[in-house]
């Protein structure tokens, strides 16, 4: 659900899904987002180069297509090398979507909050996740979605967002004490 990026992780999702493709004949692989400077055409290449059956990039989806897009998926996975925050996966959350995200993006909530994985970027990490996930039965993967709805509704929610930028506000003008999220280093 973002751009087609090196930093996005796709390729090592790629070499992820060629060996566990074979044990989740069930399960397909659909990869939306726009291309960026040509790395979705080395991606197709990848993909036919493992000989990939189940997987399809679809481009990019705005709107309601891209909650619809959500809506129908199990699972929503982002092996990311870095990110500053990762909408794709609030998105994903607020759609109940259960997440596999990388420590390279900052959603070690996924853990404390039962609704996906928090992993090292690795094949093995990445793997075990995805076979875990995939295992599970839809009620479990329905409940590990709502519990993902409910904590960005609660701590991503317009009005949450509003009220820790006031009192973030209210802190730098040395009117209150300063916030937990603030970090000063």
């Amino acid at each position: 659900m973002g751009r087609i990026h090196p930093t996005k992780g796709v390729d090592l999702l790629l070499r992820v899904w060629k060996k566990i493709e074979p044990y989740h004949q069930g399960w397909f692989l659909k990869i939306a987002g726009p291309d960026n400077d040509g790395y979705l055409a080395k991606m197709i290449e990848l993909k036919d180069h493992l000989g990939l059956c189940r997987v399809n990039f679809i481009g990019p989806v705005y709107g309601e297509e891209k909650n619809k897009t959500y809506q129908n998926a199990d699972l929503f996975v982002l092996p990311t090398h870095t990110e500053n925050f990762g909408v794709t996966v609030a998105e994903a959350l607020a759609n109940s979507v259960p997440s596999i995200v990388t420590k390279g993006a900052p959603w070690s909530g996924l853990v404390t909050n039962e609704c996906g994985w928090w992993i090292d970027r690795n094949e093995a990490s990445l793997f075990e996740a995805m076979n875990n996930a995939m295992t599970m039965s839809s009620a479990e993967l329905s409940s590990m979605g709502k519990n993902g709805r409910e904590w960005v509704k609660r701590d991503c929610s317009w009005e949450e967002i509003a009220k820790k930028m006031t009192s973030t506000y209210e802190w730098l003008l040395s009117r209150g004490v300063r916030p937990d999220w603030v970090r000063e280093d």
